[in-house]
C-alpha cells in the first residue's frame, strides 16, 4: 500500500486494475496489511468474471495502440511500469498465456509451497487469464464480422431476405 498527500495523485485512465499517478514521492507501510476476504469462491468467481471482461477491453485498447493517460510501459522502471511491459508483450506475442501464468505462479513464484490451496489459486488465476484471452478473441471476431457486414451491402439484403423467407406450404 502506498500513501500520498491528498490532491497529489490521480488514477490512470483504465477501466480496471488502475494505478495511481503520484506527483512527488510515495510513503509505504512498514508492516503488512492483512486482507481477509471471507466471501467465498462463488463471489470470487463472479468478481473475476467481471474483471476479466473489463481487462479484455483494456487489452483491446492496448493492442489498438491507445495509451491515453496511462502509466507508460518501461522496462527499466520498477513496479507497475515494468509489469505493464511484460503484460503488453505477452498479449501480443505469447501463445497459451494461461499456461504461462500457471507455470509462473505455481513454479516460479512458489505457489507449490502452499500445497493444494496454492495449486487451486494458481489454477484459478490461470483460468481468469484464459477468460481474458477468450473475450479478446470474441471481440476481434465480432469486430471483423461487423466490418465485413458493413463492407458487403449484399449481406444485409441476404439477412433481410432470409428473415422474410416463408417455407412453402407453411401456414401464414
Amino acid at each position: 500500500m502506498r500513501l500520498f498527500r491528498h490532491g497529489k495523485g490521480r488514477y490512470e485512465d483504465r477501466i480496471v486494475h488502475e494505478h495511481i499517478l503520484i506527483e512527488g514521492t510515495a510513503g509505504y507501510l512498514k508492516n503488512p496489511l492483512d486482507h481477509n476476504d471471507l466471501k467465498g469462491l462463488s463471489r470470487w468467481l463472479e468478481r473475476h468474471n467481471a474483471y476479466s471482461s473489463m481487462e479484455a477491453l483494456e487489452v483491446r485498447r492496448v493492442l489498438e495502440g491507445d495509451s491515453s493517460q496511462r502509466i507508460p510501459a518501461k522496462l527499466t522502471s520498477r513496479g507497475p511500469e515494468r509489469t505493464r511491459v511484460f503484460k503488453e508483450w505477452a498479449y501480443r506475442y505469447l501463445p497459451c498465456r494461461a499456461l504461462f501464468v500457471f507455470v509462473w505462479m505455481y513454479l516460479v513464484r512458489g505457489g507449490f509451497l502452499d500445497g493444494r490451496i496454492g495449486f487451486r489459486y494458481c489454477m484459478l488465476r490461470a483460468f481468469v487469464d484464459y477468460q481474458i484471452s477468450l473475450k479478446v478473441a470474441e471481440m476481434k471476431s465480432e469486430q471483423s464480422r461487423a466490418a465485413a457486414h458493413r463492407a458487403d451491402p449484399r449481406s444485409a439484403a441476404s439477412t433481410a431476405s432470409a428473415a422474410n423467407y416463408v417455407r412453402p406450404g407453411a401456414d401464414v
